[in-house]
């Protein structure tokens, strides 16, 4: 199975203990595309959509917006460009850029 195959990660505390690896860029229409629906809205005040992910290798990364969107003044969450990836290392980041690539 390819490393960008993936599917919504159900172990809350492998997700809630990423922490940030880096960014990425894709619209948000492509990342429910990919992803499909946010899976939460993580922090209300900071964070508008969360996705958490597990990829076919065990990596789990979590793609969230951050004081950029509706939450923190900013605009609606279709217009958001700028993601957050968190992870427990780099593969995270790696991982979803696949994913993401892969996608175009």
């Amino acid at each position: 199975m390819p490393s960008h195959k993936w599917k919504p990660c159900t172990d809350s505390a492998a997700s809630n203990m990423t922490h940030k690896v880096g960014v990425v860029y894709p619209s948000y229409d492509q990342l429910v595309r990919l992803f499909g629906p946010p899976t939460s809205n993580g922090d209300p005040f900071k964070t508008d959509a969360m996705w958490d992910v597990e990829f076919s290798d065990g990596t789990v990364a979590t793609i969230y917006n951050w004081k950029n969107g509706p939450a923190f003044g900013g605009p609606p969450v279709e217009q958001i460009n700028t993601w957050n990836v968190g992870g427990h290392g780099p593969k995270a980041l790696t991982r979803v850029r696949s994913a993401v690539t892969s996608s175009i």
